[in-house]
């Protein structure tokens, strides 16, 4: 059986340090070693932040705020695509402009 010396001290981090270190694997591709040698910290520490990440957003898909971005978006998106598919009905349903009207139209402003 092992025992830590007792003037080794316990390493704290934040929850938003653990995030960004998470980030980094996930999301900006960093190779777990690379990363965990970059931060100062072990590559076995690094593996259990990205599973417990992991695992929460399993659970708790909103927790990080993507979800609630993207619904966002979505909804801005539902919204254009609603008034732009009632321009559309408007100018399906218009009279035709009659072609002779365009040429006057034209002429006159060609000789002002």
């Amino acid at each position: 059986m092992l025992c830590a010396p007792k003037s080794q001290t316990l390493w704290v981090y934040t929850d938003e340090f653990k995030k960004n270190a998470v980030k980094l694997v996930l999301e900006q591709r960093y190779k777990v070693s690379e990363a965990a040698r970059n931060l100062g910290v072990n590559d076995g520490v690094l593996r259990r932040w990205i599973n417990k990440f992991t695992e929460t957003e399993k659970r708790d898909p909103g927790s990080s705020g993507e979800l609630a971005a993207a619904q966002a978006c979505i909804c801005e998106l539902e919204t254009e695509n609603k008034r732009l598919q009632m321009e559309r009905e408007i100018l399906k349903n218009r009279p035709p402009v009659p072609t002779y009207h365009r040429i006057e139209t034209h002429r006159a402003t060609m000789l002002s």
